[in-house]
């Protein structure tokens, strides 16, 4: 007998991760900084066996900038789900949102609230994760590639729309994606830039309808995202040259290897040596700020502020906080908490 509210329940596992860059070590502080590379990395880690490792070297070597993938879904969301994410040090996701509406993690659970970010100023940054199968490796699963890139985003999603419109479905589908160079001009200056691309140029949109023919259900969802995973992959703006005009960027500059990528509150996502303990503060300035921003009334305001007052931040932070809570105060019509610290 089926477990009724179980049994129809299937879950496709995941079984690895692909990335788009790697570590690397700065010569001048010794700390390890994540760099972008123009080729498909995987390696074996916490999100990838040996096994998943070994087969997918098999059939595309060490440095593959094309692959053959098969999406498992029809479902655009289910294959490409991407927000605006904000990390904290050591308490992974700290606040998720779609521009408008937003998750957040605190001490008391998760709550959903309005977005907090100020448009012209975001702190979260985009995060989007493509999974899809490799159908040419062994192993039977899902693999997953995440990407901060807005390029990547817009052609992914360019793609997807195309052969979904064209062919009527996704799922089963034969598809190449790709590793390919993009110039951008940061600030006037050219450079180039390696982002992903989904394309099938092979075929004829005749012969992509054809095989769209061929019958293919959709397979279960795959293991559930853990959005608690900080992706390896959030490079310093910096380092991809992607501004909001040009998909955000900033000339590289060696201070950069020291720097967290946008949408990390500090430099722990890839590891990077920490100031001592003791200079710590006992939260991270955006979880104070989220804690300002959620505070509904007086008593959780005055509480939040508490906590602040004793997380031991610098001056300059403190009055970055000081600033949000009085505004914070006047959209309440509650009175400031705040005293200036000298």
């Amino acid at each position: 007998m089926p477990i009724k509210g179980l049994s129809e329940r299937k879950r496709v596992p995941r079984l690895g991760k692909i990335h788009l860059g790697i570590k690397e070590t700065s010569a001048r502080t010794g700390n390890p900084y994540p760099k972008p590379v123009d080729y498909f990395v995987v390696k074996a880690d916490e999100t990838t066996s040996v096994a998943a490792a070994e087969a997918f070297k098999k059939v595309y070597g060490e440095q593959p900038r094309e692959l053959d993938i098969m999406f498992h879904s029809n479902e655009a969301e289910e294959i490409f789900p991407q927000w605006f994410m904000l990390y904290g040090a050591g308490s992974g996701l700290v606040r998720m949102c779609d521009g408008e509406n937003a998750k957040v993690w605190g001490e008391s659970g998760m709550q959903e609230c309005d977005c907090l970010c100020d448009p012209d100023e975001r702190e979260c940054r985009e995060v989007a994760s493509l999974r899809f199968m490799l159908p040419k490796v062994a192993g039977i699963g899902i693999w997953q590639i995440d990407t901060g890139s807005v390029h990547s985003i817009l052609n992914i999603n360019g793609g997807v729309s195309f052969v979904q419109m064209i062919a009527g479905r996704l799922a089963g589908l034969l598809l190449k994606l790709r590793v390919v160079p993009k110039e951008v001009a940061p600030g006037g200056k050219k450079k180039t830039v390696w982002v992903l691309e989904l394309k099938r140029e092979d075929s004829t949109i005749y012969e992509l309808m054809e095989q769209a023919r061929t019958p293919m259900q959709a397979l279960p969802a795959p293991e559930p995202m853990d959005h608690q995973e900080v992706p390896s992959d959030l490079f310093p703006q910096a380092a991809t040259s992607e501004t909001r005009q040009d998909d955000r960027g900033a000339e590289v500059s060696p201070s950069m290897e020291e720097k967290p990528p946008k949408g990390v509150t500090t430099p722990s996502v890839v590891n990077v040596a920490q100031t001592a303990p003791a200079q710590q503060p006992m939260m991270t300035e955006a979880q104070a700020q989220t804690r300002i921003r959620t505070a509904k009334t007086e008593e959780e305001r005055a509480r939040a502020w508490s906590d602040i007052e004793a997380a031991g931040f610098s001056t300059a932070q403190y009055h970055r906080l000081q600033h949000i809570a009085t505004a914070k105060a006047k959209s309440l019509r509650q009175p400031a908490l705040t005293a200036p610290r000298e």
